[in-house]
């Protein structure tokens, strides 16, 4: 996306890459005190600070506002919790979208992707009764991750998922068609 950008004059180059994880080595008078020096953290920079002054997350230090900034549990790695910004908050908006709540029964077709299987967790954490679909060999995946009920994607149409409330579906695009 960058590279379809012009370069503005005076600025440096660019720096991609918006989600990253790391350890704090300088901190503000501001930030709040689980944000202090050595504090292992997930942050993101936004997509203005990207695009306009080229603050990427590829670089060896970054800076960004303590709001943007979570601490890590010490039981989660950096480089797991790296990644769990963007699908994290996907999941989290398409649980939110569909009124995901106790009760209901949620259709996962995805539920081993990096966003179905945050999805799953959030699901189950609401009280909802969850059908994962994935391939045969991410079966035992999705069953870890908590699903009622598992179906392997070739037998979908054999009647796995009756009588789900909620259906959440990642996008295919197939020979231009959505």
């Amino acid at each position: 996306m960058l590279q379809y950008l012009p370069a503005l004059p005076l600025l440096p180059p660019r720096i991609p890459e918006l989600e990253f994880s790391g350890t704090v080595v300088a901190a503000g008078s501001r930030a709040p005190p689980e944000l202090n020096v050595g504090a292992r953290v997930v942050a993101f920079h936004s997509l203005q600070a990207v695009i306009l002054w080229g603050e990427g997350a590829l670089a060896e230090y970054v800076r960004v506002p303590a709001a943007q900034a979570v601490r890590l549990p010490d039981e989660i790695d950096l480089v797991t919790a790296s990644g769990m910004v963007g699908c994290g908050s996907t999941a989290l908006k398409m649980a939110r979208t569909a009124a995901v709540g106790a009760g209901d029964r949620v259709l996962i077709n995805g539920a081993s992707s990096s966003v179905g299987s945050v999805l799953v967790q959030i699901c189950k954490m609401k009280g909802a009764t969850v059908v994962g679909v994935a391939s045969g060999r991410n079966e035992e995946l999705v069953r870890g991750l908590g699903v009622d009920e598992a179906c392997v994607s070739s037998l979908i149409n054999g009647g796995c998922g009756a009588d789900v409330t909620v259906l959440v579906c990642r996008l295919h695009r197939s020979e231009g068609v959505v």
